[in-house]
């Protein structure tokens, strides 16, 4: 990077002509070809490395946030619409004594305040709580962050400010409209308890319980659909041998590697040992240009390198499809072996016809003695890359030691004491070829953790919005359910009463959480060369899981409301 400071008034587009009369000056037609600048503000680039999630997984997250807020807000209202009729009285006899519309809506609204106000203190202090746990996941995605995240830091101003604004919103948006429907109860219906018929065609509450289904569903879908896509991506075949093994970081001073290797060797539990910068599959390694046979030119496409000892192969379980494994005399680095992929890139055919080729790769001029087997090298974004093994220990940065399966501590401990005898004033690092290859997922288990928790508090809200519509329908409709008995209903047409009222509004849900959690997982998935294909099951699971929390919701209740004595319904008519 080269940080350059502009002239106070300076239009930045002037940069990029001047930077484009560098290249002219500098280099030749040819080379500048192969260049090119690219310049924007710095609060750009701080903005896009703020964090070790992309922007728009964090927007993702934000609007996510805001939408349950949105629908909680809705859940409060179909709650609090849904006892109105309880409270009709009270209304009722506000009015007679003198109370306006006015006087009842802010007392409506404060009650809204002093529910919002409690929820938050409660929230803030099992944020508080869950802050730790929160603190040591990030800290595990990235040890460098040091995360430390409290509640305290709303109390920033500008955070404060955003807080502050979020909470008038919920209160206005949850309490305006109950308190507007209450405060216009007419008092002679009110007090006489003739507001039911009134209320009954009512269909918002309907509408907002739809919404409530259609979000819910949608993160089942986005849950199961996630879900399914780590469990693929954990029985991915990564084209060599990845169990039993256990990574000893090196030093980057020089290292008695045939000491180590034949001290560790001799150890019971010990199978083989070899010495590499990486395993096959790696995060670290950056792609290397080179050139093919008599070419003059970089191939158009590049390679990942691994620097490897002779054991490398046998170690990973790697196949020779042509050629031979590296001669133990070759002390210089001039033996390579390629992958099937790199050889399909180049064009050729057999694989075999490249053995024996010149291959130039960093700065030097190597022959390619063999081609093994694809295998990945990289995370399972990306499809199988080329990548080219380079016979040169002496650059190597670990060693790779493979355990036999019944693996005892006494052997680990073994390992250590001979890491200790030979070199006991270097750092002893371990680290298991499998959790190398886990950390390839870490972003979709934690993205997998907050959808799971997400659609949780979705569900959570479903079912209380449910509880809601049952408890009105089972006070709108309580005469209708009495003639129902008394003319001989049975309790299994009663519950259906209730069960085809939820049946249709979460069936329309459905229509439209479907097609759009089939678009955003698409797109999701898009981003994977292994991916799973979606199927139909994944969205109507959803469907039959919505199904089932909903039918255990509002059983009891709408149970309770069939085999209720319909006189005193019928009396109270």
């Amino acid at each position: 990077m080269c940080f350059v400071l502009l002239k106070k008034g300076a239009n930045p587009q002037q940069l990029r002509g001047a930077l484009d009369n560098v290249l002219k000056k500098h280099l030749s037609k040819e080379d500048a070809s192969h260049f090119a600048f690219q310049f924007f503000p710095l609060a750009d680039l701080n903005h896009e490395r703020s964090g070790m999630a992309p922007r728009p997984v964090l927007y993702a997250l934000m609007a996510v946030g805001i939408l349950l807020v949105f629908a909680s807000c809705i859940n409060y209202i179909n709650l609090a619409t849904a006892q109105a009729m309880r409270r009709a009285l009270e209304v009722g006899v506000r009015k007679v004594v003198g109370g306006s519309r006015f006087q009842l809506l802010k007392h409506f609204l404060f009650e809204t305040a002093l529910l919002t106000i409690a929820a938050v203190f409660v929230a803030l202090l099992l944020t508080q709580l869950a802050m730790p746990v929160v603190n040591q996941t990030l800290n595990n995605q990235d040890p460098t962050l040091h995360t430390d995240i409290s509640v305290l830091q709303l109390l920033r101003p500008n955070a404060l400010l955003w807080f502050a604004s979020l909470i008038a919103a919920v209160i206005l948006l949850a309490g305006l409209y109950p308190s507007w429907v209450m405060s216009g109860f007419d008092p002679k219906k009110a007090i006489a308890g003739q507001l039911t018929r009134a209320v009954r065609g009512f269909t918002m509450r309907r509408t907002l319980i739809v919404g409530q289904f259609l979000l819910a569903q949608l993160f089942l879908i986005v849950v199961l659909v996630i879900t399914a896509q780590l469990r693929h991506m954990q029985r991915v075949d990564w084209g060599f041998s990845h169990k039993n093994k256990q990574v000893v970081w090196l030093p980057q001073q020089d290292v008695p590697r045939d000491l180590l290797r034949e001290s560790w060797l001799q150890l019971p539990g010990v199978e083989s040992v070899s010495f590499a910068s990486d395993p096959p599959a790696s995060p670290y390694s950056g792609p290397s240009s080179f050139s093919y046979n008599t070419a003059t030119q970089p191939e158009p496409f590049e390679t990942r390198v691994r620097a490897v000892d002779e054991n490398y192969l046998s170690t990973f379980g790697l196949s020779l499809v042509a050629g031979r494994n590296f001669n133990v005399a070759d002390t210089t680095g001039s033996e390579v072996v390629v992958n099937e992929t790199l050889v399909r890139q180049l064009g050729v055919a057999p694989a075999g016809s490249v053995v024996g080729k010149r291959l130039r790769i960093q700065d030097a001029d190597r022959i390619i003695v063999g081609v093994v087997k694809d295998f990945r090298v990289v995370d399972l974004h990306q499809p199988i890359l080329p990548a080219t093994l380079i016979h040169d220990p002496k650059h190597t940065t670990m060693a790779i030691l493979t355990f036999t399966p019944n693996v005892t501590s006494q052997t680990q401990k073994a390992v250590r004491k001979v890491w200790d005898t030979t070199l006991p004033d270097q750092l002893y690092k371990v680290d298991n070829v499998d959790d190398l290859l886990n950390s390839f997922t870490k972003m979709e288990r934690l993205l997998a953790g907050f959808v799971q928790i997400f659609a949780f508090i979705a569900v959570a809200m479903s079912c209380l919005g449910l509880y809601g519509l049952v408890t009105f329908m089972a006070e709108n409709r309580a005469k209708e359910i009495g003639m129902r008995r008394i003319l001989g209903a049975r309790t299994g047409q009663l519950l259906w009463v209730f069960g085809r009222e939820f049946s249709r509004l979460m069936l329309i849900g459905f229509v439209v959480a479907a097609p759009l959690g089939w678009w955003i997982t698409n797109m999701w998935l898009r981003q994977y060369a292994h991916r799973i294909e979606m199927s139909g099951w994944l969205v109507f699971g959803a469907l039959g899981l919505m199904a089932i929390i909903t039918a255990l919701t509002v059983l009891g209740h709408a149970l309770k409301a069939a085999i209720a004595n319909p006189v005193r319904y019928l009396r109270a008519q």
